[in-house]
């Protein structure tokens, strides 16, 4: 029996997420900065050093999905609207990548949320949400890539996931903590 042979360019998936390393580094240590700016703030407002660091890690994370979805585009580069369910899928391993990363690029949020600010999970799909359509608005408005429904419903799963896994994580520690 033949197997399947898949090529996959690792640098043409690296470039697909991250068109500009340079800037991409750049954005990194901008980040990292205002990580420090807001480690110093945090540390002034004698808030818990567990939630000081999932503040800064979320804003982190906030400053590289808008690097990722935003910034690392050129104005007027992209164009247009899709309402087309699952377009985005496409026949070729690059435009699979690409869904699946639109997915895993949110797992994050949905883990941050309820650790910095014990929101529950509604709420903390309803961010997601909003933190998609609104990536998507600048998208459109801006040029800076090609809104799309895909993007909100791999995004909004990818939300999705990471409370479903924050909630277990929460669940198994306080049973532990309970004995």
């Amino acid at each position: 029996m033949a197997g399947v042979k898949v090529d996959i360019n690792i640098d043409e998936l690296v470039r697909s997420v991250v068109p500009d390393l340079n800037k991409f580094f750049i954005a990194v240590l901008l980040v990292l900065v205002i990580d420090g700016i807001l480690a110093i703030i945090f540390s002034v407002l004698k808030k818990n050093r567990g939630r000081r660091i999932a503040l800064v890690l979320f804003f982190s994370y906030v400053g590289l999905v808008c690097y990722v979805t935003i910034f690392s585009r050129e104005a007027g580069s992209r164009a247009g609207i899709s309402f087309k369910l699952f377009e985005t899928w496409g026949d070729l391993m690059i435009f699979h990548f690409n869904f699946i990363m639109n997915i895993v690029l949110f797992v994050p949020l949905g883990m941050m949320i309820p650790l910095a600010w014990k929101r529950g999970f509604f709420l903390t799909c309803l961010i997601g949400l909003l933190m998609s359509l609104s990536i998507e608005t600048i998208q459109y408005f801006t040029g800076m890539g090609y809104a799309q429904l895909d993007d909100v419903v791999t995004n909004l799963t990818g939300t999705i996931i990471g409370a479903l896994i924050w909630k277990i994580w929460d669940v198994a520690r306080r049973k532990q903590r309970k004995g």
